[in-house]
């Protein structure tokens, strides 16, 4: 069965992307985001309530708090509780082997960067990134309380 589903996957993304040349409307319902970044147009939806309608390839303009990512090579997950209770967290998850970290605000920026400097962890990397449509979909879900 699992060898299907991939066959599927992959036989559904190479339609996608030839979908310029369709004169065809799809819909599609996913889970997985990076099937999402390849639509026009996203509703993110969660538990039957729409949060909204977007186009994923363009930023999002009402994100007014910077977003970072955290890698270490020993792992991010012992980081997550520590990061979640700076204050300039504003939200903090693990996305695969990284943090993705909102501070309140780009003055908060710099503050953060010299604590983690001081957790003793040479490995770890702390950059600026863009957000993607799941790191808008975790603060959709985070501000309408779901």
């Amino acid at each position: 069965m699992r060898i299907l589903a991939t066959l599927l996957v992959k036989e559904f993304k190479q339609i996608f992307r030839n979908r310029l040349m369709l004169p065809i409307i799809f819909v599609v319902s996913t889970p997985y985001m990076d099937e999402a970044e390849m639509c026009d147009r996203v509703a993110l939806i969660q538990k039957g309530r729409l949060l909204e309608i977007t186009d994923p390839s363009k930023p999002y303009k009402s994100d007014k708090a910077q977003l970072f990512s955290l890698r270490s090579n020993r792992g991010v997950y012992a980081y997550l509780e520590k990061v979640r209770n700076l204050e300039a967290c504003k939200h903090a998850w693990l996305f695969g082997d990284q943090l993705h970290v909102t501070l309140h605000s780009e003055g908060d920026a710099a503050t953060t960067k010299s604590i983690i400097d001081g957790w003793g962890d040479s490995s770890l990397e702390w950059e600026k990134i863009i957000p993607s449509i799941e790191d808008r979909f975790m603060g959709l879900m985070e501000q309408n309380n779901i």
